[in-house]
């Protein structure tokens, strides 16, 4: 799904944004809007991730709401 979502006019911009930034904004796109579009993804497919962990685990404990846990994996 992630593929097709490269693939698309969106991901190409995205791609554009990620190369070369001020270029993307002289050609007149709104690089703000694309980031927030990014990072909304990002939170999306990282709680889906946790939402995954969480059932197959069957249990989670406090430790794992440590900053340090992040980096381990």
């Amino acid at each position: 799904m992630l593929r097709i979502f490269i693939d698309s006019p969106l991901g190409k911009g995205i791609r554009g944004i990620k190369e070369n930034e001020a270029r993307m904004t002289a050609l007149g796109y709104n690089t703000r809007y694309y980031k927030l579009i990014v990072y909304s993804l990002s939170g999306m497919m990282a709680g889906f991730a946790g939402g995954l962990y969480a059932y197959f685990n069957e249990y989670v404990s406090p430790d794992l709401l440590n900053w340090m846990f992040s980096g381990k994996r």
